[in-house]
C-alpha cells in the first residue's frame, strides 16, 4: 500500500510540474487594428479633467521617478480642440507592458497595462499653454523590452497615430501644439 501511495504522489508531482513548465501562448501582433473593442475607458467625468484618483503617496512617489527619466520627444501635433481623447494599444508583441501617462508632469493614468484592445482616456489640454505634453512612463518593459505603445490621439474629427517607445530610462514624450484660432480669445487683434 506504501508503494502504491509513493506512486501516486510521484504522478502527482509529475504534473504539477509538467503543468509548470507549460508556458502561455502570446499572441503576436505585427500592427495593431485600431477599430478593435475598448477595455478600459476613463469617461471625463473619472479623469476629471487632468487629475486621476490615486493616493497623494502614490502620486507624489509616480510623479518623483517620472522626473528621474529623461523625456525623448517623439513628435509635434497640431490640436484644435481643448479635449482630445488618447488610445493607448500595445505596439508589436502582447508581452504585458504597464504604462502611467502623465500631462505635462501630472499623471492622468497610472498602473495600467495595455494590449490589443485600446485603453481609453480623455484629457482637457491647458489653455494657457501653446503647448501641452503627453508623456508615455514604462512601469515595466514587459517580456519583450523596450515597453512600445501604439498612441492614438483624435482631436474631433482630427486622428493622429504616434508609436511611442519608452525604458526605465526615458520617457516617451509628444507635443501638443494648438493651432491659432480666429476666434481665440487669447489671440491678441491689432487695429
Amino acid at each position: 500500500i506504501k508503494g502504491g501511495e509513493l506512486a501516486k504522489k510521484e504522478a502527482q508531482t509529475a504534473v504539477k510540474e509538467t503543468v509548470a513548465e507549460r508556458k502561455p501562448v502570446v499572441p503576436s501582433v505585427s500592427t495593431p487594428r485600431v477599430d478593435v473593442p475598448v477595455t478600459r475607458t476613463l469617461s471625463p467625468a473619472e479623469n476629471n479633467a487632468t487629475k486621476i484618483t490615486i493616493s497623494p503617496r502614490l502620486e507624489e512617489s509616480l510623479t518623483d521617478a517620472f522626473k528621474k527619466r529623461k523625456n525623448i520627444y517623439s513628435k509635434d501635433l497640431e490640436v484644435e480642440s481643448d479635449s482630445i481623447r488618447i488610445t493607448f494599444y500595445d505596439n508589436g508583441d502582447i508581452d504585458g507592458d504597464t504604462i502611467s501617462v502623465f500631462l505635462n508632469g501630472a499623471p492622468v493614468l497610472a498602473n495600467q497595462m495595455i494590449t490589443d484592445r485600446g485603453t481609453n482616456i480623455y484629457v482637457k489640454l491647458d489653455s494657457m499653454k501653446t503647448v501641452n505634453e503627453i508623456s508615455m512612463f514604462a512601469q515595466n518593459l514587459g517580456k519583450y523590452p523596450p515597453n512600445t505603445a501604439l498612441m492614438v490621439v483624435t482631436d474631433g474629427s482630427t486622428r493622429y497615430e504616434v508609436y511611442l517607445s519608452s525604458s526605465l530610462s526615458q520617457n516617451a514624450t509628444v507635443r501638443l501644439v494648438r493651432k491659432k484660432r480666429q476666434d481665440d480669445p487669447h489671440r491678441l487683434k491689432l487695429k
